[in-house]
Order: structure tokens, then sequence, then C-alpha cells
């Protein structure tokens, strides 16, 4: 495999490489650290995702995390000890690292060998595609503690899988792999103990389509999919008051009507 870029950052290891027309992205390392996905971290993915769309020779791009855990989300600790507009500066960031990853010009897919949780889920749904390992399983279990997912989750689980199921999963629920694929949220479970030698296998086959054909289906599939501004600055807003910070948005408003009161 040939490493193409490697955006390095003190405490956000990201590793991007090339096997043929299959890239693969690592967000972590297997040292025992848990993945989340800090600010130098998503800058990190948002550049790698240029990269990609950059690289004529790219049909495919898979993205790995840890084996036990492929991401478990944003660093809450952060987001709860910001000022508001720092916070809300993160919540920006995070959504926009995800709308690139969507827009990627060829199709992504997220290999999830373990837990995704919270953002490390709205990652994973940011991705065309899950495979996942039988041990995996999703969540977002931030809810519990009252704090609202501003990633993405809420508009892709209600596209992806029948209200009853979004709802528990909004709800904090945590799922199996297995009852993921049950109801379509991942496409493929693999059981074996070489699974990322197993998913490079498949996205080869996958990605001998050709990056033509491919980023096509990409580009069709995106055309019919809605706008999202709204549902993030909506993402944005409940999550900021859930964490007591008003957002830039909500304050300008509230000017306006004040000044219109003094008139």
């Amino acid at each position: 495999m040939t490493d193409v870029a490697a955006p390095a950052f003190a405490n956000a290891p990201v590793a991007l490489a090339r096997d043929g027309a299959v890239a693969s992205l690592t967000v972590g390392q297997d040292d025992g650290a848990r993945i989340r996905l800090t600010p130098a971290r998503l800058v990190a993915i948002a550049e790698a995702v240029e990269r990609i769309n950059r690289d004529r020779d790219v049909a495919l791009l898979v993205i790995f995390g840890g084996r036990r855990e492929f991401c478990i989300g944003a660093d809450l600790d952060l987001l709860r000890e910001a000022s508001g507009p720092e916070a809300e500066r993160y919540l920006r960031l995070g959504q926009s690292t995800m709308a690139a990853l969507s827009a990627c010009t060829v199709p992504t897919v997220a290999a999830v060998g373990g837990l995704a949780l919270g953002g490390g889920f709205e990652f994973a749904l940011a991705c065309d595609l899950r495979w996942a390992h039988r041990r995996a399983a999703f969540g977002l279990p931030e809810v519990r503690s009252g704090v609202v997912p501003a990633w993405g989750a809420t508009a892709a689980l209600a596209r992806e899988v029948p209200a009853a199921l979004a709802w528990e999963l909004l709800a904090g629920e945590r799922i199996s792999a297995q009852r993921a694929l049950d109801f379509g949220l991942v496409g493929r479970l693999f059981q074996g103990a070489a699974f990322e030698a197993e998913v490079v296998a498949a996205a080869k086959t996958l990605a001998s389509l050709g990056r033509d054909a491919l980023a096509g289906i990409k580009r069709i599939w995106n055309a019919t999919l809605g706008d999202t501004e709204a549902a993030q600055a909506a993402e944005r807003t409940v999550c900021l008051a859930r964490l007591g910070k008003v957002p830039r948005s909500a304050s300008a408003k509230l000017v306006r009507s004040n000044r219109g009161q003094c008139r």
C-alpha cells in the first residue's frame, strides 16, 4: 500500500494511503487511546478528502478507525468548557467536515470494526456505505447526558432507516452490527480476524467499476439529496441551547428584535 498523503497533527494521527484504486484513510491508532474527533483531527480528515478529490487514480475511499473503537465522537469536555462562540465554531467545523466527506467525489465506505458512538456514528453516517465487523455497535449516548447530535445524525437516520429505529437511536439506544444490517444501516457484515484485509479486498472489487462510473453514480446520488443547511443550523441551535450557550444566529435575531422594539 502506497502512502499518498499523511496530514500530521501532534494529537491527531491521520494517515492516507492508496492500494490501486482504493484509498484508505485511517483516523486513529490502536495504541489504547480513544479516538475522538478533535478539531485537529476534523481538519486533517477534510484535508485528506480534498486530496482524494484531486487524485484521478482513486475510485473509492475506505475509512478505518480503531479495532475496538471505530470512533467515539466529539470531545464533549472541550465542547462543554468552551465559550459559546468557541463551541459553535467546533460544531460548524464538524458539520463542514461531514459535509466534505458526504460530497467526496468518489464513494466512501466506513469500515466500522468496533464502537461507533456519538459523533463517531455520525462520521460513519456521512459515508455512502457502512461495512462492519460483527463486534461493532452503533449509538448516540450523548443524548442521555443532555447533548443532542449536531453532526448530521437526525437527517441521516431519517433517510436511512424506519422512523421507529431512528427514534430509538436518537433517544440513546445502542444497536448491534447485526441489527444495523437487518435494517439496512450496514451493507456488509464481516466476522473474521482479518477485518481490514477483507474490507480492502471487497473495496477493490467495487473499485474495479472504475472512478468515472462510481463518481458519476455518486454525483447523481448527491443530486437527489435535499439542501442540508437548514438542518445543520437547527442542529447547532438546539445543541448549543442544551449546552447553555447561545448561538450567534440566535444572538443576532435577539438584537434585531430588540432594535425593532426600540423604534
